[in-house]
């Protein structure tokens, strides 16, 4: 499991100028962006790729999950660093409470919603 909290810098302005967004780590585990990074962002990148490396090659980058929930959270300062769960929801940029709606709902009934809107969106129905 991991968290990466590296802020968007490729955006121009708000809303996501400095912030986290969906899929952002893949440009970096995939070095797809590199021509386009800071020297800083490059470094991180290649750190990425090479932990993405030995965790498809079967060896463990990063402490495992394990009972304590472990994540390896990749910050905005480009460091690597350990937080378990319980650390982790002492962070109010995390949005715990957000996730604990998801809970509470169920997460089955969540991906069905999901599911029959993409399904009908798809199909040019909405």
């Amino acid at each position: 499991m991991y968290h990466f909290e590296r802020g968007n810098y490729f955006r121009e302005g708000p809303p996501y100028r400095g912030k986290a967004t969906h899929l952002l780590d893949a440009s970096y585990h995939f070095l797809n962006l590199n021509g386009n990074m800071s020297e800083e962002d490059q470094e991180l990148a290649t750190e990425m790729a090479a932990k993405w490396i030995k965790f498809a090659n079967g060896e463990d980058p990063w402490t495992p999950y394990g009972k304590e929930h472990n994540a390896m959270c990749i910050t905005d300062g480009c460091e690597f660093i350990v937080r378990t769960e319980k650390e982790d929801r002492t962070r109010p940029e995390r949005r715990w409470s957000n996730w604990e709606v998801v809970l509470d709902i169920g997460v089955e009934k969540i991906w069905k919603i999901i599911s029959v809107y993409h399904a009908h969106f798809d199909m040019g129905e909405w």
